[in-house]
Protein backbone atom coordinates (compact mmCIF):
# COMPACT_ATOMS: atom_id res chain seq x y z
CA UNK A 1 0.00 0.00 0.00
CA UNK A 2 1.58 3.30 -0.84
CA UNK A 3 1.40 6.56 0.49
CA UNK A 4 1.75 8.32 -2.21
CA UNK A 5 -1.05 10.98 -3.05
CA UNK A 6 -1.82 13.89 -5.55
CA UNK A 7 -4.55 16.26 -4.39
CA UNK A 8 -7.33 16.74 -7.35
CA UNK A 9 -5.97 20.33 -7.73
CA UNK A 10 -2.71 19.54 -8.35
CA UNK A 11 -1.94 19.14 -12.60
CA UNK A 12 -0.24 16.48 -13.89
CA UNK A 13 1.98 18.23 -15.99
CA UNK A 14 2.80 22.23 -15.85
CA UNK A 15 0.23 23.87 -17.52
CA UNK A 16 1.35 26.12 -20.80
CA UNK A 17 1.30 29.18 -18.96
CA UNK A 18 3.93 28.33 -16.49
CA UNK A 19 5.94 26.70 -19.40
CA UNK A 20 5.75 29.71 -20.89
CA UNK A 21 7.24 31.75 -17.78
CA UNK A 22 9.64 29.28 -17.56
CA UNK A 23 11.06 29.65 -20.79
CA UNK A 24 11.36 32.75 -20.68
CA UNK A 25 12.87 32.88 -17.33
CA UNK A 26 15.40 30.55 -19.12
CA UNK A 27 16.02 33.10 -21.85
CA UNK A 28 16.29 36.27 -19.79
CA UNK A 29 19.04 34.24 -17.39
CA UNK A 30 20.93 32.54 -20.58
CA UNK A 31 21.05 36.07 -21.93
CA UNK A 32 21.98 37.46 -18.89
CA UNK A 33 25.04 34.99 -18.00
CA UNK A 34 26.21 36.22 -21.84
CA UNK A 35 25.97 39.83 -21.33
CA UNK A 36 28.02 39.53 -18.25
CA UNK A 37 30.44 36.94 -19.71
CA UNK A 38 30.98 39.64 -22.63
CA UNK A 39 31.99 42.39 -19.79
CA UNK A 40 34.27 40.15 -17.97
CA UNK A 41 36.26 39.33 -21.33
CA UNK A 42 35.89 42.73 -22.53
CA UNK A 43 37.60 43.97 -19.05
CA UNK A 44 40.40 41.88 -19.01
CA UNK A 45 41.06 42.33 -22.85
CA UNK A 46 39.83 38.76 -24.08
CA UNK A 47 38.57 38.12 -27.36
CA UNK A 48 34.27 37.49 -27.15
CA UNK A 49 32.67 35.96 -29.78
CA UNK A 50 28.93 36.39 -29.55
CA UNK A 51 27.78 33.89 -31.89
CA UNK A 52 29.99 31.37 -30.11
CA UNK A 53 28.89 32.14 -26.52
CA UNK A 54 25.62 31.97 -27.81
CA UNK A 55 25.85 28.58 -29.18
CA UNK A 56 27.67 26.85 -26.17
CA UNK A 57 26.08 28.48 -22.98
CA UNK A 58 22.18 29.17 -24.27
CA UNK A 59 21.35 25.25 -24.59
CA UNK A 60 22.60 24.64 -21.57
CA UNK A 61 20.20 27.04 -19.89
CA UNK A 62 16.95 26.59 -22.32
CA UNK A 63 17.09 22.78 -22.41
CA UNK A 64 15.93 23.17 -18.52
CA UNK A 65 12.82 24.54 -19.93
CA UNK A 66 12.31 20.56 -21.64
CA UNK A 67 13.09 19.28 -18.24
CA UNK A 68 11.07 20.56 -16.19
CA UNK A 69 7.72 19.20 -16.60
CA UNK A 70 9.28 15.45 -15.75
CA UNK A 71 11.14 17.08 -12.56
CA UNK A 72 7.53 18.48 -11.62
CA UNK A 73 5.80 15.76 -12.25
CA UNK A 74 8.76 13.28 -10.40
CA UNK A 75 8.83 15.89 -7.25
CA UNK A 76 5.10 16.78 -7.14
CA UNK A 77 2.94 14.66 -8.65
CA UNK A 78 4.83 11.60 -6.78
CA UNK A 79 4.57 13.55 -3.54
CA UNK A 80 4.32 11.38 -0.47
CA UNK A 81 3.12 12.59 2.47
CA UNK A 82 4.39 11.63 5.94
CA UNK A 83 6.06 9.12 7.16
CA UNK A 84 7.69 8.17 3.42
CA UNK A 85 8.90 12.17 3.14
CA UNK A 86 12.68 11.32 4.03
CA UNK A 87 12.06 8.44 1.68
CA UNK A 88 10.96 11.04 -1.60
CA UNK A 89 13.64 13.08 -0.78
CA UNK A 90 16.32 10.19 -1.04
CA UNK A 91 14.41 9.03 -4.77
CA UNK A 92 14.75 13.19 -5.92
CA UNK A 93 18.20 13.26 -4.62
CA UNK A 94 18.69 9.99 -6.67
CA UNK A 95 16.82 11.24 -9.50
CA UNK A 96 19.33 14.38 -10.27
CA UNK A 97 22.21 12.15 -10.92
CA UNK A 98 20.71 10.91 -14.46
CA UNK A 99 18.93 14.09 -15.11
CA UNK A 100 22.52 15.82 -14.51
CA UNK A 101 24.17 13.89 -16.61
CA UNK A 102 21.39 13.77 -20.00
CA UNK A 103 21.39 17.62 -19.39
CA UNK A 104 24.76 17.98 -20.07
CA UNK A 105 24.53 15.46 -22.78
CA UNK A 106 22.08 16.81 -24.78
CA UNK A 107 23.21 20.54 -24.21
CA UNK A 108 26.89 19.54 -25.83
CA UNK A 109 25.07 17.57 -28.70
CA UNK A 110 22.39 20.90 -29.13
CA UNK A 111 25.42 23.53 -28.98
CA UNK A 112 27.04 21.46 -31.85
CA UNK A 113 24.14 21.04 -33.70
CA UNK A 114 23.55 25.19 -33.46
CA UNK A 115 27.33 26.61 -34.03
CA UNK A 116 27.23 23.79 -37.09
CA UNK A 117 29.93 21.85 -35.70
CA UNK A 118 32.14 24.70 -34.54
CA UNK A 119 31.35 23.07 -30.89
CA UNK A 120 31.69 19.36 -31.11
CA UNK A 121 29.85 17.28 -28.26
CA UNK A 122 33.22 15.18 -28.21
CA UNK A 123 34.60 17.69 -25.78
CA UNK A 124 32.70 16.50 -22.86
CA UNK A 125 34.58 13.49 -22.83
CA UNK A 126 37.80 14.43 -23.75
CA UNK A 127 37.96 17.07 -21.32
CA UNK A 128 39.36 16.19 -17.99
CA UNK A 129 37.54 13.98 -15.38
CA UNK A 130 37.52 17.17 -13.27
CA UNK A 131 35.99 19.42 -15.92
CA UNK A 132 33.56 16.72 -16.45
CA UNK A 133 32.54 16.48 -12.77
CA UNK A 134 32.54 20.13 -12.82
CA UNK A 135 30.28 20.37 -15.84
CA UNK A 136 28.01 17.60 -14.13
CA UNK A 137 27.83 18.92 -10.67
CA UNK A 138 26.70 22.16 -12.54
CA UNK A 139 24.01 20.65 -13.72
CA UNK A 140 22.92 18.68 -10.72
CA UNK A 141 22.93 22.15 -8.29
CA UNK A 142 20.69 23.46 -11.29
CA UNK A 143 18.34 20.77 -10.76
CA UNK A 144 18.28 21.11 -7.57
CA UNK A 145 17.59 24.68 -7.65
CA UNK A 146 14.86 24.15 -9.75
CA UNK A 147 13.69 21.21 -7.30
CA UNK A 148 13.34 23.83 -4.18
CA UNK A 149 11.62 26.18 -6.53
CA UNK A 150 8.84 24.07 -7.69
CA UNK A 151 8.27 22.50 -4.19
CA UNK A 152 7.93 26.41 -2.78
CA UNK A 153 5.26 27.35 -5.31
CA UNK A 154 4.13 23.90 -4.32
CA UNK A 155 3.60 24.82 -1.32
CA UNK A 156 2.35 28.14 -1.84
CA UNK A 157 -0.34 26.87 -4.05
CA UNK A 158 -1.68 24.13 -1.51
CA UNK A 159 -1.85 26.70 0.98
CA UNK A 160 -3.69 28.76 -0.81
CA UNK A 161 -5.97 25.65 -1.74
CA UNK A 162 -6.64 24.87 2.05
CA UNK A 163 -6.95 28.55 3.58
CA UNK A 164 -9.98 28.77 0.42
CA UNK A 165 -10.87 25.63 1.28
CA UNK A 166 -11.19 26.35 5.51
CA UNK A 167 -13.16 29.64 4.64
CA UNK A 168 -15.35 27.78 2.07
CA UNK A 169 -16.43 25.67 5.31
CA UNK A 170 -16.26 27.68 8.06
CA UNK A 171 -19.31 29.66 5.63
CA UNK A 172 -20.49 26.83 5.29
CA UNK A 173 -20.65 25.91 8.83
CA UNK A 174 -22.07 29.54 9.46
CA UNK A 175 -24.90 29.09 7.04
CA UNK A 176 -26.23 25.84 8.51
CA UNK A 177 -26.05 27.03 12.06
CA UNK A 178 -28.13 30.22 10.69
CA UNK A 179 -30.47 27.36 9.21
CA UNK A 180 -30.20 25.49 12.25
CA UNK A 181 -31.34 28.82 14.18
CA UNK A 182 -34.01 30.04 11.62
CA UNK A 183 -35.66 26.26 12.04
CA UNK A 184 -35.49 26.53 15.92
CA UNK A 185 -37.15 29.75 15.76
CA UNK A 186 -39.83 29.09 13.23
CA UNK A 187 -41.43 26.04 15.18
CA UNK A 188 -41.80 27.34 18.27
CA UNK A 189 -42.84 30.93 16.72
CA UNK A 190 -45.68 29.46 14.29
CA UNK A 191 -47.04 27.14 17.46
CA UNK A 192 -48.01 30.37 19.43
CA UNK A 193 -48.60 32.66 16.77
CA UNK A 194 -51.18 29.88 15.57
CA UNK A 195 -52.40 29.22 18.77
CA UNK A 196 -53.12 32.91 19.26
CA UNK A 197 -54.71 33.43 15.88
CA UNK A 198 -57.06 29.84 16.89
CA UNK A 199 -58.09 31.67 19.92
CA UNK A 200 -58.77 35.28 18.07
CA UNK A 201 -60.99 33.90 15.16
CA UNK A 202 -63.92 33.49 16.79
CA UNK A 203 -64.06 36.27 18.81
CA UNK A 204 -62.19 39.13 17.59
CA UNK A 205 -61.92 37.91 13.52
CA UNK A 206 -60.13 41.58 12.50
CA UNK A 207 -57.38 40.89 15.17
CA UNK A 208 -57.21 37.76 13.57
CA UNK A 209 -56.65 38.77 10.50
CA UNK A 210 -54.01 41.06 11.50
CA UNK A 211 -52.12 38.32 12.95
CA UNK A 212 -52.36 36.32 10.06
CA UNK A 213 -51.73 39.43 7.80
CA UNK A 214 -48.69 39.96 9.56
CA UNK A 215 -47.09 36.44 10.15
CA UNK A 216 -47.67 35.81 6.27
CA UNK A 217 -45.21 38.99 5.71
CA UNK A 218 -42.63 37.58 8.47
CA UNK A 219 -42.79 34.15 6.69
CA UNK A 220 -42.43 35.82 4.00
CA UNK A 221 -39.57 37.85 4.48
CA UNK A 222 -37.64 34.73 6.30
CA UNK A 223 -37.83 33.09 2.61
CA UNK A 224 -36.86 36.20 0.96
CA UNK A 225 -33.51 35.93 3.36
CA UNK A 226 -33.01 32.25 3.41
CA UNK A 227 -29.51 31.96 2.17
CA UNK A 228 -28.45 35.69 3.33
CA UNK A 229 -25.62 35.75 5.79
CA UNK A 230 -26.24 39.40 5.90
CA UNK A 231 -28.68 42.27 5.93
CA UNK A 232 -28.96 45.74 6.35
CA UNK A 233 -30.28 47.26 9.58
CA UNK A 234 -33.30 48.15 7.98
CA UNK A 235 -34.39 44.44 7.13
CA UNK A 236 -33.01 43.41 10.59
CA UNK A 237 -35.68 46.38 12.15
CA UNK A 238 -38.38 44.99 9.82
CA UNK A 239 -37.92 41.60 10.62
CA UNK A 240 -38.44 42.82 14.33
CA UNK A 241 -41.14 44.67 13.60
CA UNK A 242 -43.48 42.12 12.11
CA UNK A 243 -42.35 39.62 15.35
CA UNK A 244 -43.24 42.42 17.70
CA UNK A 245 -46.33 43.35 16.18
CA UNK A 246 -47.46 39.61 16.23
CA UNK A 247 -46.69 39.36 19.63
CA UNK A 248 -48.44 42.26 20.55
CA UNK A 249 -51.39 41.52 18.92
CA UNK A 250 -51.40 38.64 21.31
CA UNK A 251 -50.25 40.71 24.49
CA UNK A 252 -52.59 43.62 23.50
CA UNK A 253 -51.61 46.85 25.64
CA UNK A 254 -49.34 45.30 27.95
CA UNK A 255 -46.46 45.23 25.25
CA UNK A 256 -44.96 48.38 24.28
CA UNK A 257 -42.50 48.77 21.26
CA UNK A 258 -40.29 52.06 20.73
CA UNK A 259 -37.28 52.34 18.24
CA UNK A 260 -34.43 54.47 18.34
CA UNK A 261 -33.15 54.40 14.95
CA UNK A 262 -31.16 57.28 13.07
CA UNK A 263 -32.05 57.05 9.41
CA UNK A 264 -28.36 57.28 8.38
CA UNK A 265 -27.74 53.49 10.12
CA UNK A 266 -30.67 52.09 8.28
CA UNK A 267 -28.05 50.69 5.10
CA UNK A 268 -25.53 49.90 7.50
CA UNK A 269 -24.61 45.46 7.16
CA UNK A 270 -25.12 43.32 10.22
CA UNK A 271 -25.44 40.08 10.16
CA UNK A 272 -28.60 38.36 9.85
CA UNK A 273 -31.03 37.32 12.18
CA UNK A 274 -29.04 38.92 15.39
CA UNK A 275 -31.84 41.06 16.59
CA UNK A 276 -34.97 39.03 16.80
CA UNK A 277 -33.08 36.57 19.04
CA UNK A 278 -32.85 39.67 21.50
CA UNK A 279 -36.77 40.72 21.10
CA UNK A 280 -37.65 37.10 21.56
CA UNK A 281 -35.76 36.68 24.63
CA UNK A 282 -37.78 40.29 26.40
CA UNK A 283 -40.80 38.36 25.22
CA UNK A 284 -40.16 35.21 26.55
CA UNK A 285 -38.78 36.44 30.04
CA UNK A 286 -40.23 39.68 30.55
CA UNK A 287 -43.96 39.19 29.04
CA UNK A 288 -44.37 35.19 29.01
CA UNK A 289 -43.31 34.77 32.21
CA UNK A 290 -45.10 38.06 34.00
CA UNK A 291 -48.14 39.88 34.12
CA UNK A 292 -46.60 43.03 34.47
CA UNK A 293 -46.53 45.05 30.89
CA UNK A 294 -43.48 45.03 28.83
CA UNK A 295 -41.70 47.87 27.49
CA UNK A 296 -39.28 47.15 24.46
CA UNK A 297 -36.44 49.19 23.24
CA UNK A 298 -34.66 48.90 20.47
CA UNK A 299 -31.98 51.19 19.46
CA UNK A 300 -29.08 51.95 16.98
CA UNK A 301 -25.82 54.46 17.34
CA UNK A 302 -22.87 54.75 16.56
CA UNK A 303 -19.46 54.93 18.36
CA UNK A 304 -16.51 55.68 16.26
CA UNK A 305 -16.93 53.61 13.57
CA UNK A 306 -18.84 50.81 14.86
CA UNK A 307 -22.66 50.43 14.75
CA UNK A 308 -24.08 49.60 18.71
CA UNK A 309 -27.66 47.85 18.34
CA UNK A 310 -29.16 47.01 21.68
CA UNK A 311 -32.17 45.80 22.64
CA UNK A 312 -33.78 46.60 26.54
CA UNK A 313 -36.98 45.61 28.56
CA UNK A 314 -37.99 46.21 31.68
CA UNK A 315 -38.19 43.03 33.06
CA UNK A 316 -37.03 40.87 35.99
CA UNK A 317 -33.63 41.47 34.21
CA UNK A 318 -30.44 38.97 34.89
CA UNK A 319 -30.42 36.24 38.00
CA UNK A 320 -28.34 37.51 40.54
CA UNK A 321 -25.09 35.06 40.21
CA UNK A 322 -26.27 33.02 36.89
CA UNK A 323 -25.01 33.04 33.47
CA UNK A 324 -25.08 36.64 31.96
CA UNK A 325 -25.93 35.28 28.33
CA UNK A 326 -28.45 32.02 27.68
CA UNK A 327 -27.50 29.68 24.89
CA UNK A 328 -28.99 32.18 22.64
CA UNK A 329 -27.33 35.01 23.13
CA UNK A 330 -24.10 32.80 23.46
CA UNK A 331 -24.88 31.59 19.59
CA UNK A 332 -25.04 34.90 19.07
CA UNK A 333 -22.26 36.14 20.56
CA UNK A 334 -20.34 33.36 18.99
CA UNK A 335 -21.21 33.87 15.47
CA UNK A 336 -20.16 38.19 15.79
CA UNK A 337 -16.76 36.73 16.56
CA UNK A 338 -17.08 34.35 13.67
CA UNK A 339 -17.78 37.00 11.53
CA UNK A 340 -15.67 39.77 12.36
CA UNK A 341 -12.84 37.98 14.10
CA UNK A 342 -12.71 39.66 17.10
CA UNK A 343 -14.43 38.55 20.15
CA UNK A 344 -16.30 40.29 23.33
CA UNK A 345 -19.07 41.91 21.07
CA UNK A 346 -22.04 41.11 22.93
CA UNK A 347 -22.77 42.12 26.28
CA UNK A 348 -25.67 41.69 28.39
CA UNK A 349 -26.45 43.12 31.40
CA UNK A 350 -29.29 44.69 33.94
CA UNK A 351 -30.22 47.96 32.69
CA UNK A 352 -29.67 50.75 35.74
CA UNK A 353 -33.64 51.63 35.41
CA UNK A 354 -34.19 48.30 35.76
CA UNK A 355 -34.88 45.17 33.03
CA UNK A 356 -32.08 43.04 30.64
CA UNK A 357 -30.20 45.58 28.41
CA UNK A 358 -28.29 43.47 25.51
CA UNK A 359 -25.96 45.36 23.27
CA UNK A 360 -24.16 43.84 20.19
CA UNK A 361 -21.28 45.88 18.43
CA UNK A 362 -20.74 45.83 14.36
CA UNK A 363 -17.51 46.60 13.71
CA UNK A 364 -17.71 48.46 10.21
CA UNK A 365 -15.33 45.32 8.20
CA UNK A 366 -16.22 42.29 7.86
CA UNK A 367 -13.58 39.04 8.14
CA UNK A 368 -14.50 37.87 4.80
CA UNK A 369 -17.23 38.91 2.23
CA UNK A 370 -20.86 37.02 2.70
CA UNK A 371 -23.10 37.26 0.34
Amino acid sequence: MTNERRSPETPSWPRPRTMALVLLFWTGYGLFELVSSFVYYTESGIPFSWSGKFAARMPVHLLWTLFVPFIYRFAVVRRVERPHRLRHLVHLALFGVPVAVLHRLTAVIAAEWVSGGAVPWTELFTAGRYIIAAYMFDSYIVYAAVVAVIFTFDYYRRYNERHAAAAGLEARLAAAELRMLRAQIQPHFLFNTLHSISALVHGRPDEADRMITLLSDLLRRSLEQTGRAAVTLRDEIETVRLYLEIQAVRFGRRLAVTYEIPPALLDRPIPALVLQPLAENCVKHALEKSRKSCRITVRAEEEGTDLLLSVRDNGPGLPAGGPAAGTGLSNIAARLEQTYGRPGLLTAQNAPEGGTAVTLRIPPERKGTVQ
